[in-house]
């Protein structure tokens, strides 16, 4: 008996919904909690929940454009160097801790 192209593990295209809205979610956070708060106190003065609104357009640009630019990059990288863009923010991070880490005697003095 000849099987014809059912379903395999080979074909199968793995269900990615939940995984995309969750990431989704954690990646717009900023604009779920922290967005709704700086227009609850943009009722004050005239035009502040504008600026609200550019900042975060000129931001989401700004993080675009550095996003591009790094995928543009990475094209020049040895595929086997990819996987390893990952510690990238991670060690920076870790520079920026240790930094705050070191000079945290010049903050509490002032």
């Amino acid at each position: 008996m000849i099987k014809g192209p059912g379903p395999s593990s080979a074909n199968r295209v793995p269900h990615t919904g939940h995984r995309t809205t969750s990431s989704s979610l954690r990646s717009h956070i900023d604009d779920i909690l922290i967005l709704p708060l700086f227009f609850a106190q943009g009722a004050g003065p005239p035009g502040f929940a504008r600026r609200i609104v550019i900042g975060q357009y000129l931001g989401f640009a700004a993080i675009l454009a550095v996003v591009v630019a790094a995928a543009f990059g990475a094209t020049f990288l040895p595929e086997s160097a990819t996987p390893y863009l990952g510690l990238l923010p991670l060690a920076l991070g870790l520079k920026a801790a240790w930094q705050a880490w070191k000079h945290r005697a010049d903050h509490l003095q002032t």
